[in-house]
């Protein structure tokens, strides 16, 4: 997290909230898709809020490898947000089958 952010302890330790709420929930199928959409819903929202301005200030530095640096920070976020997003969008509802 840069060092710019303010309440960067507050943002990181509710950013590992949601992880671990959102893990509990996929490892116990309990609300799955509310909980994915949630999740990354707040991912995609860093991205915007926190890596976009990073991306555009390392695009003005001269040297090749600030450039790659911001464009990771970037884009694997922002990956990692898509996924999960995709997970919610996939998730169905728990469906009980009786066997006969």
């Amino acid at each position: 997290m840069p060092e710019w952010i303010p309440a960067r302890a507050f943002i990181d330790y509710l950013t590992g909230t949601f992880l671990i709420a959102g893990g509990v929930c996929f490892l116990l199928s309990w609300k799955t898709r509310m909980a994915a959409t949630y999740l990354g819903t707040w991912i995609v929202l860093l991205v915007v809020a926190i890596y976009g301005p990073v991306l555009i200030g390392s695009l003005a530095d001269p040297s090749t490898g600030a450039k790659i640096e911001g464009l990771n920070y970037f884009a694997d976020t922002l990956l990692f947000g898509g996924v999960i997003l995709s997970l919610a969008r996939d998730a169905t509802t728990h469906q009980t089958e009786t066997v006969a």
